[in-house]
């Protein structure tokens, strides 16, 4: 997956658990959405300690060092 190559493995292993975690808060139909292969573009955001995810549909979501999303 190209959209995660330039984390660091620490980065990575942090947004797969928090990613693992906001899919099984979706229903099915929604999951296939969101999953990691619909990740175009991944952005560290330093300021407020998190990741922006970008999907292809348009959507994006914070995904934070607590495995929380908004």
């Amino acid at each position: 997956m190209q959209a995660l190559d330039h984390l660091n493995e620490f980065e990575r292993n942090n947004l797969l658990k928090t990613h693992k975690r906001h899919l099984k808060s979706m229903g099915k139909e929604q999951r296939s959405k969101y999953k990691l292969e619909n990740i175009i573009k991944v952005e560290r955001n330093f300021k407020q300690k998190c990741f922006i995810v970008h999907y292809d549909n348009g959507e994006w979501y914070h995904y934070t060092l607590n495995h929380e999303w908004y």
